[in-house]
């Protein structure tokens, strides 16, 4: 009986050892995985492959017929458009396992500035073009590991090659910035900072070679420049000034070398104006801005139109209702509105998300909403509107829309790689200044990070890209 027992123990006790080595050897063979962001993908991009493999002790990544690293994971960036093909072998001892994908490379259409990344992302401002065809930009970039931010000016040639480029460190969040070139072929950069609840200007002043010749600060704007106007010999710049919701309008006039020469406030009884963009016209100055409201409010903020005389006393003001979908959600600190004057003297405005057209007093001719059909997105740009014959080209986003100045919609176009920050006017085509989208790795995170670029591209006025 007993020998019986100790038989059948041994039975099972052969047989439980044979098990576990069989899931032992199951459990050594490789197994090769990688997975990488889903597309699309375009020229310049940063594409992180990240090994996921089982069992493996050499790893072997092969693109395109070509072996290219035997590092775990690879970063790869695609120079050409076309078919990729990206396989990775793994090995232990006498076993290997393989894993292929494929994925699409589109071609980027733009030219890219800033190749900073992935030490830091980077966020441009504004763009003008010289008296000499260099075009000069503005940017903001940032580490995301570190609370300090970096402002930064580049001047590109006709060719696109950077002539110089300046930067600052600043321990501030950097926001609006504007560009100016005088007479003499100096510019003029203003940055604000957000700063513990209040903003303060920066005014540099540089020659055309990128001298630093001036660097002040407008200390008593507590919410920021917003726009510039060339009146003469001097710069008006407006904004808005005071504690939130309880603005009052903010006048800040200088010199073209940046040296101040006045400073106003202009005050409302009923309602508040937040300064957006300034124009000038024959009875003195014309002013868009928004009319704030309570933060709990069941009103929707207004579009405001004030008329300054020449001595930027107020003339009249008119107030108009913002219609649509996306009215309730508009506040106006990032959108960058416009105001532009027609030949017969009419106004068009561009306030997110409604164009208005208006006779030469103000009064309302038509009014349509524009905005993409999938999401909300932030506005139009600054100086984002062209005249062409008698249509206008605006920017959201990622998408360019075109209409004529019935308001009808000519064409749309969308802009897959990023955000569109302003349009330049040239003479048979327009550049845009985009916020292009990327990614990035770090071995402080884990997975990817999305990263911005400052990069360009033109378009033609029938929304077709042209080649730099």
């Amino acid at each position: 009986m007993n020998r019986s027992i100790f038989f059948i123990g041994t039975v099972f006790l052969c047989l439980f050892i044979s098990c576990k080595d069989d899931d032992q050897t199951e459990k050594t063979e490789p197994e090769a995985c990688f997975d990488f962001r889903s597309g699309p993908y375009y020229t310049g991009d940063s594409i992180q492959f990240t090994n996921c493999s089982s069992n493996a002790e050499s790893y072997q990544w092969n693109l395109n017929g070509g072996l290219i690293s035997d590092k775990i994971d690879f970063t790869f960036t695609p120079n050409n458009p076309g078919e990729y093909r990206v396989k990775l072998s793994v090995e232990n001892k006498d076993e290997e396992d393989t894993l292929s994908q494929v994925f699409e490379v589109e071609d980027y259409n733009g030219f890219v500035l800033d190749k900073s990344y992935p030490k830091q992302s980077a966020s441009p401002k504004s763009i003008i073009k010289m008296a000499d065809g260099s075009y000069l930009v503005s940017y903001v970039s940032f580490n995301v590991f570190e609370p300090s931010r970096y402002y930064h000016l580049l001047k590109i040639n006709g060719s696109f090659d950077v002539e110089w480029e300046w930067s600052r460190r600043y321990g501030a969040n950097l926001y609006g910035s504007t560009l100016f070139e005088n007479d003499n072929g100096d510019i003029q950069f203003t940055q604000n900072n957000w700063i513990s609840g209040f903003s303060e200007t920066l005014v540099e002043t540089f020659t055309a070679t990128g001298q630093n010749i001036n660097s002040r600060t407008i200390t008593n704007n507590e919410n920021g420049l917003i726009d510039y106007m060339i009146d003469g010999d001097s710069i008006i710049y407006v904004g808005y000034s005071g504690p939130r919701y309880d603005y009052d309008l903010f006048i800040h006039i200088t010199d073209h070398q940046g040296s101040a020469l006045d400073t106003k406030l202009i005050s409302f009884d009923e309602k508040v104006l937040v300064g957006k963009s300034i124009r000038k016209n024959s009875d003195g100055y014309l002013l868009l801005g928004w009319s704030n409201i309570e933060a709990l409010s069941d009103e929707k903020p207004k579009i405001n139109l004030l008329q300054l005389d020449h001595s930027l006393s107020k003339s009249w003001e008119m107030t108009y209702n913002i219609e649509g979908t996306d009215a309730d959600r508009l506040n106006g600190f990032d959108d960058k509105w416009n105001l532009i004057s027609n030949e017969d003297n009419s106004m068009m405005i561009f306030a997110y998300p409604t164009v208005m057209k208006l006779d030469q007093e103000g009064n309302k001719i038509w009014s349509k909403n524009y905005r993409p059909t999938e999401e909300f997105l932030q506005g139009l740009v600054d100086g984002g509107v062209i005249k062409v014959g008698s249509e206008f080209i605006f920017g959201y986003d990622n998408v360019l829309i075109k209409i004529d100045q019935e308001g009808n919609e000519k064409w749309r176009k969308e802009i897959p790689t990023g955000t569109v920050v302003q349009l330049l006017q040239e003479t048979d085509h327009f550049v845009i200044l985009e916020n292009r989208k990327s990614y990035y790795s770090s071995e402080d995170i884990d997975g990817e990070l999305t990263a911005y670029q400052v990069s360009l591209i033109k378009m033609d006025f029938d929304g077709n890209y042209l080649d730099f």
